[in-house]
């Protein structure tokens, strides 16, 4: 057994494994276009934060939300997402496997490592999370800057929306809370509040889009979910791929339950002469 690579400095750990999971992420992130990159980094929060509640507290529901997440993705990305899904990035969150399978020690080495050494402390793990997550937030950072100004395109913030900015501070803040990635904070899922917006909107119930960009409406939506402001902005200019049975049919039926609550209030009253 080579002494040099079974005598790693276990406080280099969580670098070693960032290093790793960089190297993947570029992998993955160079076969999506322009477009769509932000959506593999948003999706890339979204299991973190999945995996960071699940560390805190363990609940077989979080492994059901992190599946259909990855489903979800893969499904609305097909091809282009292969190089994602051949990374295997999840094994970085596993702390029993994490450091054979993703070369920290050789198979070989890490066999012959006893006990917990084979796995990842939960202050190994912890700190990894924190890392791999600021690093996503700055490199999501650096594709805002490579975007024109959202003022200069047909999505900017329409005049009358003169709190625009004090909205937008406050969406940022309800996103920070990071509301656990779908932890049943509310009862539809990101798609869903979007296609619910989507409704009201074509309904009158609020503005439509020649009085109401997507980024003001993102930003509002955004304040009311802790869903990503911006995401919803995206998705709003995007409607199609969300436009499926299971996402129509779970907001029909809560729709549904909406009526009936407002019919119990209403067989209170008596109908007005």
């Amino acid at each position: 057994m080579d002494n040099e690579d079974s005598n790693i400095n276990r406080k280099t750990i969580p670098s070693l494994l960032l290093n790793k999971y960089k190297q993947q992420y570029y992998l993955a992130l160079d076969q999506f276009p322009p477009n769509a990159k932000l959506e593999l980094i948003e999706h890339l929060l979204v299991v973190n934060s999945i995996h960071d509640a699940n560390f805190q507290n363990p609940d077989p529901e979080l492994q059901k939300k992190h599946v259909e997440a990855e489903n979800n993705f893969i499904r609305r990305h097909g091809k282009i997402a292969k190089t994602y899904v051949e990374q295997k990035m999840n094994y970085f969150y596993d702390n029993q496997y994490a450091l054979v399978e993703k070369g920290i020690y050789p198979l070989e080495v890490w066999g012959n490592l006893e006990g917990e050494i084979q796995s990842l402390s939960p202050e190994e793990m912890q700190r990894f999370m924190a890392l791999s997550r600021n690093f996503l937030y700055y490199d999501r950072q650096r594709l805002w800057l490579e975007q024109s100004p959202e003022y200069l395109t047909t999505d900017a913030p329409t005049p009358q929306n003169s709190l625009a900015g004090t909205a937008l501070k406050a969406a940022e803040e309800a996103e920070n809370k990071r509301r656990k990635a779908l932890d049943k904070a509310t009862v539809l899922s990101q798609e869903q509040s979007v296609l619910l917006l989507h409704y009201l909107k074509e309904i009158k119930v609020f503005l439509r889009e020649h009085n109401l960009s997507n980024k003001d409406a993102g930003i509002a939506f955004g304040i009311l979910t802790g869903y990503s402001h911006d995401t919803i902005r995206q998705k709003l200019g995007k409607l199609e791929p969300l436009l499926n049975y299971e996402n129509l049919e779970f907001l029909y039926n809560y729709t549904v339950r909406l009526q009936k609550a407002i019919d119990i209030d209403l067989k209170k009253l008596e109908k007005p002469e």
